[in-house]
């Protein structure tokens, strides 16, 4: 039979057909075969989509998919991962760095019995959007109700690849095979949600990294603060000379605070401008200090705050509480809106089955803060794409307008990045559910998902 067969038909057929029809596992009464369905199966991906170690325990699975079950058995399965893993290392396959990042990995396995389905993120933002607008007791009654959502299909598969692709690629250069991310994009003049990525896993519903992880923020607070003083302009504009000199700040009942400039380099002063581009924490303190943490937490609560507990302690002004990407995005909103907040939201309209209007979302937007002191902010965030922590966008995207601001928080442990360009805004995380060490910064963590996504939107298209 094997002659035949040879003789009949070439190897790169028989080997495709062996490929096609290998038994790979059982799903109840239905027999898994192919490395297509497997990957489907196990990883909630096509075999185009998963990485190299997901490839090496379909491939390891062949020898026996009961043993080496990886719901079932999961060590026997890592251990026989990493055996292909060797094998494509001896064979010079992959060099000795990608070996010993990618045999570190997990598994990466969906939840067993997870059904696999398109954009779970949105999906399950859309759910709590609508709880939150019907309530229960409504939600029950929708059976046969059109739900309009305001998701743009393109921006969402290009906001799912860029996340992947980039974060994919920074584990490999950072040997750090635990970073995730996370990322929205909204339309800032209606407070539409176009895309969500809850994190690498886009094919399956998960913990949701945009709507429930509660990150601190760093430096993404900072304009908020600029805001508030430039609220003020009898005291405070974009040229007004602000003291960069190390300061101490004492706090009853506490040891003195010493907040420090990230490259530890200090001048006399530096215009109010010119810091927040540079995203300085001396004069972003000092100032701070002067509008007084009561105003600040006002300004950043009539901005999309309101439900969020700030506390009020100087070290607030550098960021060091915690905010999902999802409430980021809210209080950039408004900002990009030249002050002008809306709600934002997954749904457009929900009609019945007969066509009448139940829900529409209101576009309206409340002026909550002064329009000429968002625009002066949302200049000074221009400059940081120009001159300052996000300039290397400046050279690729420089006819876009954008504005931009980094984030990076103690230790590395989170990387951030705020994206405006003339329609949306674009907030962006990029860390470690541990909350270990990424090793990067706003500018070459969060940034760098920007970047690739913004080439998929305006360069590749």
């Amino acid at each position: 039979m094997s002659l035949i067969l040879d003789w009949r038909y070439n190897k790169n057929r028989i080997l495709e057909t062996y490929l096609n029809e290998i038994y790979l596992g059982q799903n109840g009464d239905t027999q898994i075969h192919g490395f297509e369905l497997a990957s489907q199966f196990y990883f909630g991906r096509s075999i185009r989509e998963i990485s190299l170690d997901q490839i090496a325990l379909l491939v390891g699975m062949v020898k026996g998919p009961s043993l080496y079950n990886p719901w079932r058995n999961p060590q026997n399965a890592l251990e026989r991962r990493n055996v292909v893993l060797k094998l494509m290392l001896d064979h010079q396959m992959i060099g000795d760095e990608l070996y010993e990042l990618l045999s570190k990995r997990p598994l990466g396995v969906q939840a067993k019995g997870q059904i696999s389905r398109k954009y779970p993120a949105f999906i399950q933002t859309l759910q709590s959007d609508l709880r939150r607008q019907l309530g229960d007791l409504k939600m029950s009654g929708l059976l046969g109700a059109r739900i309009f959502t305001t998701m743009d299909l393109k921006q969402q598969e290009q906001s799912e690849n860029a996340v992947v692709n980039t974060v994919s690629k920074l584990q490999v250069q950072t040997k750090n095979p635990h970073l995730e991310g996370a990322m929205i994009v909204a339309d800032y003049r209606t407070g539409e949600i176009r895309s969500i990525v809850g994190g690498l896993q886009t094919q399956y519903a998960g913990f949701n990294r945009a709507l429930m992880a509660k990150r601190q923020i760093g430096s993404l607070v900072k304009p908020s603060i600029y805001l508030a003083a430039l609220s003020n302009p009898e005291q405070f504009r974009l040229n007004t000379p602000i003291n960069n000199q190390p300061i101490t700040i004492n706090i009853k009942g506490s040891p003195p605070w010493q907040p420090r400039n990230y490259d530890r380099k200090y001048s006399g002063s530096v215009m109010l401008m010119d810091a927040l581009a540079r995203s300085l924490n001396i004069p972003t303190v000092n100032i701070g200090m002067k509008v007084g943490l009561a105003n600040v937490i006002d300004t950043q609560k009539a901005m999309g705050w309101d439900n969020i507990e700030i506390p009020k302690v100087p070290a607030m002004l550098l960021g060091s509480y915690t905010i999902s990407p999802y409430d980021v995005t809210r209080l950039y909103q408004t900002i990009a809106n030249q002050g002008g907040r809306i709600n934002l939201t997954t749904i457009d309209s929900i009609t019945d089955r007969q066509g009448n209007l139940i829900y529409q979302h209101d576009k309206t937007a409340k002026q909550v803060v002064p329009q000429e002191a968002a625009f002066q902010t949302l200049f000074a965030m221009q400059k940081t794409v120009e001159r300052g922590t996000a300039r290397s966008l400046q050279n690729d995207y420089a006819g876009l307008q954008l504005a931009g601001k980094t984030g990076t928080t103690n230790d590395a442990r989170d990387t951030w990045f705020v994206g405006i360009d003339g329609r949306n805004v674009s907030t962006i995380w990029l860390g470690r559910d541990d909350n270990g060490e990424t090793k990067l910064t706003g500018a070459s963590g969060a940034l760098q998902i920007y970047k690739d996504y913004l080439n998929r939107v305006y360069i590749e298209n």
